[in-house]
């Protein structure tokens, strides 16, 4: 179907980003011969965690910048993002295979936060009256 192609950054890229990210198709498919070009990796907040972008393309309206996305969900909005997420985890997979391949560790992920203990807030006190 289609493969990660990973170009890791250099000292001149902006900071935080990893790397650029490409779909190159193969000749299973129809597409054979294209790369869908513009995801990029990027160091997250989180020690160990990575974002990926996907392609967009920015243009401004009364001076306001915007983006359009060019790979976004149709008309079943919850399959379109079990897809997003399934495609950025095998942009992230493919990254940390690159950096292993040039011999470095990738980055740790964090660990997974705790779920939140729900609290029961403190009974009300009945309010006192002014005399």
């Amino acid at each position: 179907m289609f493969t990660v192609a990973i170009r890791l950054s250099d000292e001149r890229a902006p900071k935080g980003k990893l790397a650029d990210a490409d779909l190159v198709f193969n000749n299973q498919t129809d597409l054979d011969g294209l790369i869908l070009t513009g995801f990029s990796v990027w160091d997250a907040r989180q020690p160990g965690q990575r974002n990926v972008t996907f392609p967009a393309r920015s243009y401004t309206v009364n001076g306001d910048r915007r983006s359009f996305a060019l790979l976004r969900e149709g008309s079943n909005p919850v399959e379109g993002q079990k897809a997003r997420k399934w495609l950025t985890d095998l942009i992230v997979a493919s990254y940390d295979e690159a950096i292993i391949a040039q011999g470095n560790k990738p980055p740790t992920p964090a660990p997974a936060p705790r779920p939140a203990v729900a609290q029961t807030p403190p009974a009300a006190q009945p309010a006192r009256s002014r005399r």
